[in-house]
């Protein structure tokens, strides 16, 4: 299976994001634009493993009380063939330190660590190419409401009928609950 961690959003942070997906796209030459329920902020990838019960210890090693996080501005990975735009989180301690507790745990089952920089963003769209004309200031991301993290969720990735699927197979909760 290939998997990741990640933490998902409530609808109306989903229907934010697909606006902003929506008006990149519109303003696009093209692009694979996301689809509103595969929209998540992933903490770590795992890839290709069938050690679900290994990452499940994981991430019950893991305590955090919930916390909020908002989006505080968009922008892209350059790519050949189209960049990967996104919407950005901003700097949160809380946020910081679920990702390093979960790497540190995911090492104590055996997984490798992302040895990159956390920059945690949520992918708009893939292969984007725009115009000249383009103005990102009309992404403005001033409209994704903050949003509670409360849970991690142990996502499964697959393509189904020919659609890239997320699928949550586990979850493990903040402390409040």
């Amino acid at each position: 299976m290939r998997l990741f961690i990640a933490i998902c959003f409530e609808d109306n942070v989903k229907d934010a994001l697909k606006n902003l997906s929506v008006s990149l796209s519109e303003m696009s030459l093209h692009g694979n634009f996301t689809r509103r329920e595969n929209f998540h902020l992933t903490l770590h990838f795992i890839g290709e493993t069938s050690r679900v019960s290994a990452i499940k210890q994981a991430m019950d090693c893991v305590n955090f009380t919930p916390f909020k996080l908002d989006a505080d501005k968009c922008g892209k990975f350059r790519r050949d063939g189209g960049d990967i735009w996104w919407v950005g989180i901003g700097e949160n301690p809380s946020l910081k330190r679920l990702y390093a507790d979960l790497c540190k745990c995911l090492i104590k089952q055996g997984f490798k660590a992302d040895t990159r920089d956390f920059k945690p963003h949520l992918t708009i769209g893939r292969e984007v190419t725009v115009d000249d004309s383009f103005d990102k200031s009309k992404l403005d991301v001033r409209k994704v409401p903050e949003f509670s993290v409360n849970k991690i969720c142990l996502m499964k990735s697959e393509r189904i009928n020919g659609k890239l699927t997320y699928t949550c197979i586990y979850e493990k909760y903040g402390e409040d609950f």
